[in-house]
């Protein structure tokens, strides 16, 4: 049988640390783009409601959809996880920024938010994953 470590103080000052930058920038979308939404790009709160409660949704059906997207993969590298966050970090940051581009066009708002929670998936929810086993 293979001998692991103890999970140390490092480990979890590690995986708290991976943790903050997703929980930041998740927390200061949360908290500016429904405002920049509603007064700058003049969309309805109703409508930007509307495309908050679909996100999350689809990010509780994209999680586990995620996970076993991963868990099928075969990766021959340091870990499984390692390649997606990778692949998935540029992206992510990408997104972000995009989202709070001055764009009339209602149809690529809606995108660009659902397709940032879904890559925000394939980065954040991996190091969670491994914490937790």
């Amino acid at each position: 049988m293979k001998e692991t470590r103890p999970f140390s103080m490092k480990d979890k000052i590690g995986y708290t640390l991976g943790d903050l930058g997703c929980c930041c920038t998740e927390q200061f979308r949360a908290m500016y783009l429904a405002i920049f939404y509603t007064l700058v790009l003049k969309v309805n709160p109703v409508h930007v409601g509307i495309l908050m409660l679909i996100t999350k949704f689809w990010d509780a059906i994209n999680d586990p959809l995620i996970g076993a997207l991963v868990d099928s993969h075969k990766n021959k590298g340091k870990g499984k996880f390692i390649p997606w966050i990778k692949f998935f970090a540029f992206p992510t940051a990408v997104l972000c920024i995009l989202g709070f581009v001055n764009v009339s066009n209602v149809l690529l708002i809606c995108s660009l938010h659902i397709l940032f929670t879904k890559l925000c998936t394939h980065v954040s929810t991996f190091h969670l994953v491994v914490f937790q086993v």
